[in-house]
C-alpha cells in the first residue's frame, strides 16, 4: 500500500493504494492462494472471503486511526506479511472432519506510534535531470531534496551545479557547460552542446532511465526531449518551467503539448495554452516564493561583507552567464568610476552578487580596481539589504521583487541576436517582475539604453525615497500571482507516483 486508500465515498489520506471491496476480494483470494495447502478444495471459496474481509477489516482500520489521529505510515512488509497473521489466526485440525478457524486466545496487541513507521520506497528506475543554468540548478537542488527525502535509494543522474550536485548520483556536466545565451553564442558553443547531448542519450540508455525531468532551458532541452521521443520512446519526459511561449516561439505550443508527459508550470496562466493536447500542464506556483530568504541576517551581512550599515549600498546583480556578464558589466564597473569622482555620490557602496555558474576571479579582473565588494554565497542577503539594485533580465527581478527592493531590470544581446528576437517577441515587456505584474512597475533598459549615463539616471530615481517607497508597494502585488508554498515538493510527489 504506497499512495491512498478509497473507502467509501471519499479517499483517505494514508499512504496506500486506491482500494475498494471488489480488489480487497481480490487481494483476499490473493493471501488465500498463499497458503492454499492449509485448505482442502472445497474451502477455499470459505478462504478467499475471509482473507478479503481480514484486508478490508484492517483497511477501515487504517481509516479510522487516520480520521482519529491523521497521518498513519506503516511498513508495507509488515501488510504483506499479512498472510502469516492470517495463517495463524486460522486454526484447521488435520482430521476428516474440518472446523471453521478460530481466533487465537492471545490478547490483541494495542497499535504503538513506533510501529507505525514510514513505507519502505518501491525501487524504481533511475531519473535523470537536466538543468542549463543558475536559476535551474537552484529549482533542481530543492526538487532533488524532495525527492531523496521521500525515497532515498532513487538513482539520479544528470547536469547540475552546487545545487544540484549533492544529491547527483552521477553527474554528466556542470551547468556551466551549458551556460550560454543568445543565436551567435549558441552556434559558436554548437559543437559542445551536440557532443553533450550524444553523451546524454547514451548514459540514460545505458542506465535504463524510466524518466526524465528537463528544468527550463528549452532551446536545449527541448531537442532533447524530440531525440529521447525517437530512442526510448517508453521514457517519461518531464519539464519543469514552462517556456515563455507566451511572449516568442508560439509555434512551441504544439511540439510541447505532442512531445512531453508532464509541464509543471510556474504562472497561473501558463496550463490554458496547452489545453487540447495530450500533455499534462499543471500549475504548481513558483519555487522562489519559499526559497527567496535571505542568507544571514542584516548585521552578520554587514560584518562579513565589511561593508558599511550606515551608508547607501547599490546591488549589481549582472547574471548568471558569460555573455551576460560581457554585456552587462562594463557599463556597470563605468557607472561605479563616474560617482565615485562625484562628491554628493561618495558615500554610495557598490556590491555584486557573483553567480555560482560564473568564474569570480574573471568577474574580478573585469572591475578593473573599481570599488565594488563581490559577494559569493549571499546573493539574496545583498538584495535584501541594498538600498536600490540594478539587475539582469531574468528569475532574478522575481527574486528582488519577492524581497521587496526597488531595482531596474537590464538586458544587451549580441546586435544579430538582438535583431531577430525583436522580430520574434511580442509582448511589451521583457522583465518577469512586470510580465507578472501585467503592467509597468520596474524601469527596463534595453541594448544601448544600457550605458552608464541611463543606468545613473534610473538609480538616482531608485535612491529617492519617495520612488523607493511607491515601487515597494507595487513590487507586493506580484508575489500573489506566484502561488503558494510547497512547488518543490509537489513536482516530487508527482513524479514519483508518475515513475511508480
Amino acid at each position: 500500500l504506497q499512495r491512498f486508500l478509497w473507502i467509501g465515498p471519499a479517499p483517505v489520506a494514508v499512504t496506500g493504494i486506491e482500494i475498494d471491496e471488489p480488489e480487497a476480494f481480490h487481494f483476499g483470494s490473493k493471501l488465500a492462494d498463499g497458503f492454499r495447502p492449509a485448505f482442502h478444495q472445497h474451502l477455499e471459496p470459505v478462504a478467499q472471503f475471509l482473507g478479503a474481509g481480514l484486508v478490508l477489516l484492517f483497511v477501515r482500520f487504517l481509516k479510522f486511526l487516520c480520521e482519529a489521529g491523521g497521518e498513519f505510515k506503516y511498513r508495507f512488509r509488515e501488510v504483506l506479511d499479512l498472510r502469516h497473521q492470517i495463517e495463524s489466526l486460522l486454526q484447521f485440525e488435520n482430521s476428516a472432519h474440518e472446523r471453521l478457524p478460530v481466533l487465537h486466545d492471545k490478547p490483541m496487541h494495542r497499535l504503538s506510534s513506533s510501529s507505525l513507521v514510514s513505507v519502505p520506497p518501491r525501487t524504481l528506475k533511475p531519473l535523470l535531470v537536466i538543468a542549463g543554468e543558475a536559476s535551474g540548478d537552484l529549482h533542481g537542488g530543492a526538487i532533488l531534496k524532495a525527492l531523496k527525502a521521500r525515497n532515498p535509494s532513487l538513482r539520479v543522474i544528470g547536469i547540475g551545479g552546487a545545487g544540484m550536485s549533492p544529491y547527483l548520483d552521477r553527474k554528466l556536466a556542470d551547468v556551466r557547460d551549458l551556460g550560454v545565451v543568445g543565436f551567435l553564442e549558441v552556434v559558436k558553443h554548437l559543437p559542445t552542446l551536440l557532443r553533450l547531448k550524444k553523451e546524454i542519450l547514451r548514459v540514460a540508455q545505458a542506465e535504463a532511465i524510466g524518466a526524465a525531468l528537463f528544468i527550463d532551458y528549452p532551446g536545449f532541452n527541448l531537442q532533447l526531449a524530440k531525440a529521447f521521443r525517437k530512442t526510448m520512446p517508453r521514457v517519461r519526459l518531464h519539464q519543469y518551467v514552462c517556456p515563455q511561449v507566451w511572449a516568442w516561439k508560439a509555434g512551441r505550443i504544439p511540439v510541447l503539448g505532442r512531445i512531453l508527459d508532464t509541464l509543471y508550470c510556474l504562472f497561473d496562466f501558463e496550463p490554458a495554452l496547452f489545453a487540447g493536447f495530450p500533455v499534462e500542464a499543471l500549475w504548481i506556483g513558483h519555487p522562489l516564493v519559499e526559497l527567496v530568504q535571505p542568507e544571514v541576517d542584516r548585521e552578520t551581512f554587514f560584518r562579513e561583507t565589511g561593508l558599511d550599515p550606515s551608508r547607501p549600498l547599490v546591488a549589481l546583480l549582472p547574471g548568471s552567464r558569460r555573455g551576460e556578464i560581457q554585456g552587462l558589466l562594463p557599463p556597470m564597473v563605468q557607472l561605479v568610476r563616474d560617482w565615485s569622482r562625484d562628491p554628493a555620490k561618495q558615500r554610495i557602496q557598490w556590491a555584486l552578487a557573483v553567480a555560482p555558474t560564473v568564474s569570480f576571479e574573471d568577474v574580478q579582473a573585469r572591475l578593473e580596481g573599481a570599488s565594488v565588494t563581490l559577494v559569493k554565497d549571499r546573493g539574496y542577503a545583498l538584495c535584501a539589504y541594498a538600498s536600490a539594485a540594478l539587475i539582469c533580465s531574468g528569475t532574478a527581478t522575481l527574486e528582488a521583487a519577492l524581497l521587496g527592493t526597488p531595482f531596474a531590470i537590464l538586458y544587451k544581446l549580441n546586435p544579430f541576436t538582438y535583431q531577430m528576437a525583436k522580430r520574434l517577441v511580442k509582448v511589451p515587456h521583457f522583465g518577469l517582475a512586470n510580465v507578472v505584474a501585467g503592467r509597468k512597475v520596474v524601469p527596463e533598459l534595453l541594448q544601448h539604453e544600457v550605458n552608464p549615463e541611463r543606468l545613473g539616471l534610473e538609480l538616482e530615481k531608485l535612491l529617492n525615497e519617495e520612488t523607493a517607497a511607491r515601487m515597494k508597494r507595487d513590487l507586493l502585488e506580484i508575489r500573489g500571482h506566484l502561488g503558494r508554498p510547497g512547488a518543490a515538493a509537489r513536482v516530487a510527489e508527482h513524479l514519483l507516483r508518475s515513475m511508480d
